[in-house]
């Protein structure tokens, strides 16, 4: 690798650059490196734009390329959504980045733990890939998979899809007897993949295909009535003002 250094600025820099972008750093130098121009920012890095802030110890603007590379301790903050990883790739042009490496997610309901995620900003919307661990309404509910995707429909409703192996964790409270106090049951559900549609941080349906089980706790007037186990090759369970509805498929096969 060749590498040419044209400006060094030492201390702390102040740079504002074209598109209101704001970056900010101990270090700021101009280079080329293998033919392509560099803004290379190290120490304290700090980049701004409207309401989207990056902090890093490290980043590499490709000007060419409008990409911003950064390296260690990456923390980026988009409104109400909070990212921190050690390695991210902001595309300028798309307002899309890929964060890799101890990936975590923060939302105002859900937490999520991955290998690696996609953030698209204007879309309001994600796929996370490996080891995915998502965890809503402080841990009341863990979905755990290895791929995921995640976007907004309308102002109120998500639409959660899960595959390559998923598993449904839901906590639920009731009691065994009246005179009893309540206490907490889990509801356990897996598949191969899993869709729900979630309205107001409530999910209206789950669907799980490929292999599909459910250990549904049965509850009536806050009192457990029993456990379902169901399993096929697909379940839809339809969320209706507290009343569930199953349907379960499985596969004809036919022979000669």
């Amino acid at each position: 690798m060749h590498t040419k250094v044209y400006v060094l600025t030492l201390l702390i820099v102040s740079i504002i650059i074209a598109q209101d972008w704001n970056y900010s750093a101990d270090i700021a130098e101009l280079k080329t490196i293998n033919n392509e121009k560099v803004k290379q920012f190290d120490g304290n890095v700090v980049i701004n734009k409207d309401n989207l802030q990056l902090t890093t110890k490290k980043a590499i603007q490709y000007v060419d390329k409008n990409e911003i590379h950064l390296y260690d301790d990456i923390v980026m903050i988009d409104g109400d959504n909070i990212i921190t990883c050690d390695q991210l790739i902001y595309y300028i042009n798309d307002e899309f980045c890929i964060a890799k490496h101890n990936v975590t997610l923060n939302q105002s309901n859900n937490i999520i733990k991955s290998d690696t995620l996609f953030y698209w900003d204007i879309k309001d919307s994600l796929k996370a890939i490996g080891n995915i661990r998502l965890n809503q309404n402080n841990n009341r509910r863990r979905l755990l998979s290895n791929e995921m995707h995640l976007f907004n429909s309308d102002s109120i409703t998500q639409i959660l899809e899960l595959s390559k192996s998923a598993e449904v964790y839901s906590l639920t409270e009731s009691r065994i007897a009246e005179n009893q106090p309540f206490m907490k049951f889990e509801d356990i559900m897996t598949g191969k993949k899993v869709k729900a549609i979630i309205a107001k941080d409530t999910i209206r349906t789950l669907n799980i295909y490929g292999m599909a089980t459910a250990n549904y706790n049965v509850i009536q007037d806050s009192l457990l009535m029993g456990l379902n186990n169901v399993s096929g090759d697909s379940i839809l369970m339809n969320f209706n003002k507290g009343n569930l509805k199953f349907h379960i498929f499985f596969k004809l096969l036919l022979g000669n």
